[in-house]
């Protein structure tokens, strides 16, 4: 647990140390675009694509849920249909 802890505080030293960078650490000069990459920059770049794959992540999840929740309904409702002789008595 005091291993945790310490390795928090140290990647949060490391975050708050890549924040404070104020000049770039490479600058990319194309006849059409001329930018820099901060650490600024690069923890934001970072957090952006972190939260497009958690949330990506989780609406496959929550389709696959809705998904498979349908499935089971349909496949217990068949099998208490089909146990219990209703299918069997119908006339078609």
């Amino acid at each position: 647990m005091l291993l945790v802890m310490v390795f928090r505080i140290l990647l949060l030293l490391g975050v708050s140390y890549l924040v404070a960078m104020q000049d770039p650490f490479f600058t990319l000069d194309l006849s059409w675009i001329h930018a820099g990459m901060t650490g600024q920059s690069l923890i934001l770049f970072l957090g952006g694509v972190f939260l497009l794959y958690k949330s990506t992540k989780e609406i496959h999840h929550k389709i696959e849920d809705i998904q498979a929740v349908g499935t089971i309904s349909r496949k217990l409702a068949s099998s208490f249909l089909f146990r219990n002789g209703h299918y069997a008595n119908c006339a078609y």
